[in-house]
């Protein structure tokens, strides 16, 4: 099922909610998808979600080579994907807005000077939540 970005139900929110993990879908230099698991948190009033990694991980290189991704979440018979454009962000300040969302999520994460924030403008969402 397509959801509507400007009228996402509430079990949608109710399903993110939740400490659970994602996996992030990008397209490496053969064509080939990578698949990483990760943190993320859902503004559903931007339509973005943010992510928080390492500079020289693959999915970075992978985006800045292909920036079409997707994002899904799986839990019991639920399940979300995401489908968007993801940018790599190396100012403080939307590094700060991820790791606070991580925060939010998740836990505070550990100090690394070499983070980056992946933010990813959703276009699509389908799923059944």
């Amino acid at each position: 099922m397509a959801y509507s970005l400007d009228n996402l139900p509430k079990s949608i929110e109710e399903f993110l909610s939740t400490r659970a993990f994602g996996s992030l879908n990008s397209i490496d230099k053969t064509n080939n998808l990578h698949t990483a698991v990760v943190g993320f948190h859902f503004d559903k009033n931007k339509k973005i979600i943010r992510i928080i990694s390492q500079k020289k991980s693959i999915k970075v290189k992978n985006i800045i080579q292909n920036n079409n991704v997707s994002l899904s979440q799986i839990r019991d018979n639920k399940w979300l994907s995401f489908i968007g454009t993801a940018t790599i962000k190396y100012d403080q300040e939307s590094i700060k807005l991820a790791s606070d969302a991580y925060t939010l999520r998740y836990e505070k994460p550990s100090e690394n000077p070499d983070r980056i924030a992946i933010e990813i403008s959703v276009k699509k969402i389908l799923g059944n939540a």
